[in-house]
This record gives structure tokens, sequence and C-alpha cells, in this order.
């Protein structure tokens, strides 16, 4: 780690934040908002035939991005606490 009070501490800390909002921005928000369309699409094709009728036998496809992608987004949630749990140590400092 650099020694405080110095330039390249306070670009490494500068970047650290930026890391923090670009992974919330992207990993949380985007990640939530494209989540949200794929299983209102998938459910919803599913529910009504649309899957089966355009490819007969193969909805278990559909079925195994939605449980990925829930996967996934557990895996997006569990970072976020992650680097919460550092940024406040590093504010704690």
């Amino acid at each position: 780690p650099p020694k405080d009070n110095t330039p390249f501490a306070t670009f490494i800390f500068v970047c650290q934040v930026f890391f923090v909002i670009s992974f919330f921005s992207y990993r949380i928000i985007g990640w939530l908002k494209v989540s949200i369309s794929l299983w209102s699409d998938g459910l919803s094709a599913l529910k009504n035939g649309t899957a089966e009728q355009y490819r007969p036998g193969k909805s278990y496809v559909l079925v195994t991005f939605l449980l990925v992608n829930a996967l996934l987004g557990s895996l997006q949630v569990l970072w976020s606490f992650e680097i919460l749990k550092a940024a406040a140590k590093i504010l704690g400092e």
C-alpha cells in the first residue's frame, strides 16, 4: 500500500471511488434492469407457450438462462456487500 498523504495514495483512493461507482452503476443497477426484462420476457414466453412454439422441446434452455441469471445476480449482490464492507473500512480509518 502507498504511504498516506502522497499523490499515489490519492490516485489509488480516486480509482477506488470510481470503481465503486462504476460497479454499482453497471453490476447492480444495470444488471437489475436487464434481469427484470429477461425474467419478464422469459416467464411470459414460458407461460403463453411462445418458447415451445418457436423451439419445440428446447424450453429448458430458457429456464437454464433464467436460473443462471438468478445465480449470477446473487453473486453480484454478494460482491456488492463485500465492496461496501471494504469501503466502510477505508472510510472509517
